[in-house]
C-alpha cells in the first residue's frame, strides 16, 4: 500500500524528479571528477615544493659514531639505523650509500723525533710542517704524515670505486689496504710496500702493519663523489692525509678487534628522486623523517640527520589546507543536493 502510494507520487511529479536525478548525476560526476581534479593539485603542488631546493639538498644525510669498529653496539647502531631510516626511504632513492672511517694514525717516525710527548702531542718539528709547500714540492715530510683507515659497503659491486689489486697477502696480522695513486706518489708509497703505522690514541699494542695491495680511484658516480668528498676527505693546513681503503669486511673485523679503543664515523646518504615521491606518500615520508630522528638521536651519540626534504613537506603541508578550500565547497554542495533529494522523497 505504502509503495503504491509512494509511485504514485512520483509519477505525479515527473518533471521535479526528472530534475534531482540529473542533478545527482552531475554532482556524482563532480565529485568523482574532482577528486582526481585536487590529487593532480596535490602532485603539482608538492612538486612545485620540492623543484626550490637542489637534489643535492634533497639527499638525506645521516652521520654517527660508535666503537669498537665491528663490535656488538657498533652493528647495533648500524642495523637501527638502516631499518629505520635509511631502509624505508629506499623507496624513494635512485641508490644510497654507506661507509665508516677511522681515527687518525700515526707514521711511527712521530716517535723518532728524539723528544719525550705524551701520546697526540704536537712535536716541534710537526709544527714546522706545510701540506701546501709539501704538495707543491711533490714530497710528503715523514713526520707529517697522516693516516686513517675507510670501508664502503658494495663499493666494489657497485663500481663505485675502482681497485686496481697488484698484489696480494697471506698474512693474517697484515691489513690489506688501498691508496689513492696520488698520495702513494706523495708518500713515496708503491705497491706491495708494508708500512707500520701507530695509533694516535692509547693502546696496549697501538703498532698496526699494512700491506698496500694496490691503488684506487673514484668511478663517474656524481652522487658517491660528493658523498666521499663531503665525508671522507681530512685536510689539513699542516699535515697530509692518506685515505687507506679497505676493500675486504673481514680486515674490517680484524682491524676493530685490534684496537677496541678506536673511534669510528659512520656515513649514509640516501640520494633521493622526486619523481618518485607523491603527495599520497607524504605522510608516510613525514613519519620516517621527522617522527624518527629524534628517537635516533636520543639513543646514539653524535647522531646527525639533515635532508632539506623536511623543510619542503613542511611547507606542502601548511598550503595543502588553503588549496584545499574548492574542494571542500563543492563538497558542501553535493552534499545539499544529496539532502534535498531525500527530502524529496518524504
Amino acid at each position: 500500500m505504502l509503495s503504491r502510494l509512494i509511485l504514485k507520487r512520483y509519477l505525479h511529479r515527473w518533471k521535479f524528479l526528472t530534475v534531482v536525478f540529473a542533478g545527482m548525476l552531475l554532482s556524482s560526476t563532480t565529485m568523482s571528477g574532482s577528486i582526481m581534479y585536487f590529487d593532480s593539485l596535490r602532485d603539482i603542488a608538492l612538486d612545485f615544493e620540492l623543484s626550490k631546493i637542489s637534489s643535492e639538498k634533497l639527499n638525506v644525510n645521516i652521520s654517527s659514531s660508535e666503537k669498537p669498529l665491528m663490535g656488538e653496539k657498533y652493528l647495533i647502531l648500524k642495523n637501527d639505523i638502516e631499518a629505520t631510516l635509511t631502509n624505508p626511504l629506499n623507496k624513494y632513492a635512485n641508490q644510497n650509500f654507506y661507509g665508516t672511517k677511522t681515527s687518525t694514525f700515526l707514521p711511527l717516525e712521530w716517535g723518532k723525533t728524539g723528544e719525550e710527548m705524551e701520546k697526540g702531542a704536537t712535536s716541534r718539528q710537526s709544527s714546522l710542517c706545510n701540506s701546501s709547500q709539501q704538495i707543491l714540492e711533490n714530497r710528503a715530510v715523514d713526520i707529517c704524515k697522516r693516516y686513517y683507515f675507510s670501508f664502503f659497503e658494495d663499493a666494489d659491486e657497485k663500481d663505485l670505486i675502482n681497485f686496481e689489486q697488484t698484489s696480494f697477502s697471506s698474512d693474517e696480522n697484515e691489513i690489506g689496504i688501498y691508496m689513492d695513486k696520488d698520495i702513494a706518489n706523495l708518500f713515496n708509497i708503491s705497491s706491495g710496500q708494508k708500512l707500520e703505522i701507530e695509533a694516535y690514541w692509547d693502546e696496549p699494542d697501538p703498532i698496526v702493519n699494512v700491506i698496500v695491495l694496490g691503488f684506487y680511484s673514484l668511478s663517474k658516480n656524481e652522487s658517491f663523489n660528493n658523498f666521499y668528498s663531503n665525508n671522507f676527505i681530512q685536510e689539513d693546513s699542516s699535515f697530509i692525509f692518506a685515505n687507506l681503503i679497505i676493500k675486504d669486511i673481514n680486515e674490517l673485523s680484524n682491524l676493530g678487534n685490534k684496537f677496541i679503543s678506536m673511534d669510528s664515523d659512520l656515513f649514509w646518504m640516501t640520494d633521493i628522486e622526486e619523481e618518485k615521491i607523491n603527495s599520497t606518500e607524504v605522510s608516510k615520508i613525514n613519519s620516517i623523517i621527522v617522527d624518527s630522528p629524534p628517537l635516533l638521536s636520543s639513543k646514539y651519540d653524535n647522531f646527525s640527520f639533515n635532508t632539506g626534504m623536511v623543510e619542503s613537506l613542511e611547507l606542502f603541508d601548511s598550503n595543502l589546507s588553503t588549496a584545499a578550500i574548492p574542494m571542500k565547497t563543492i563538497l558542501i554542495l553535493i552534499s545539499v543536493v544529496i539532502i534535498f533529494f531525500v527530502f524529496s522523497l518524504v
